[in-house]
């Protein structure tokens, strides 16, 4: 019977594989290790983050995000309390994303009332 073992590190995984057939150390038939980069990058000695970036532009993106989303339930608020002059219609447009039926959201810049 052949056996696959595994050990996982912080920056390789070593293998073996071992055959119980044989006896001592016969049965150990293939080993290895797979070495690869480590998550942090180094630069006059002092090592940083290779996802630092990339994590910050997503904060961003999700920072934008949900001031959109708040934007638009206070126009919703605001709509049904007859306090913003906004057409249903064009809020409608403004929030509704439906990539099935290849809707997407479009500012209601036809809606004279609501940019004035």
């Amino acid at each position: 019977m052949k056996i696959l073992a595994l050990d996982l590190g912080q920056s390789s995984i070593g293998w073996i594989i071992r055959n119980t057939n044989f006896e001592n150390e016969e049965q150990f038939t293939k080993f290895g290790v797979i070495n690869f980069n480590k998550g942090v990058g180094e630069e006059k000695n002092v090592e940083y983050s290779l996802a630092a970036e990339r994590t910050k532009y997503r904060s961003a993106r999700r920072l934008n995000q949900s001031r959109k989303y708040k934007l638009w339930n206070t126009l919703k608020k605001l709509k049904a309390k007859d306090f913003c002059p906004i057409q249903e219609q064009a809020l409608t447009e403004w929030t509704t994303y439906n990539k099935e039926r290849c809707l997407k959201r479009k500012y209601p810049t036809w809606d004279i009332q609501f940019e004035n």
